[in-house]
């Protein structure tokens, strides 16, 4: 438990995140998610996001899950950030629920 507490706070801060193929980021006017579902490869440059804060609420290790909020900045992809959360942890994971609690706007 305490591995996966230190692994997921090790995301906190600034870092290049890649964009998940299935998206609306534009690649030659078209988006991401068009060449997707074409099946064409597109090469996409990783993106600076930032992580403010990830508050663990729970980690259930019966069921394999984890409940967390994160304070990230904009064109944060949190499917992505689940992905590469358990890729650190040396497994796989999927995103069972997904709530945006706070927009700030400026």
């Amino acid at each position: 438990m305490q591995n996966i507490e230190k692994v997921i706070k090790n995301f906190i801060g600034k870092q290049e995140q890649q964009p998940p193929i299935y998206s609306a980021i534009k690649v030659n006017g078209k988006k991401l998610y068009e060449y997707a579902r074409q099946g064409k490869k597109i090469e996409v440059t990783p993106r600076q996001i930032e992580i403010y804060d990830i508050k663990i609420n729970k980690i259930n290790i019966e069921q394999n899950t984890i409940d967390i909020i994160i304070s990230c900045s904009k064109g944060t992809y949190i499917r992505s950030l689940a992905r590469d959360i358990a890729k650190s942890l040396g497994t796989v994971g999927c995103i069972s629920e997904l709530n945006r609690l706070k927009v700030r706007r400026i």
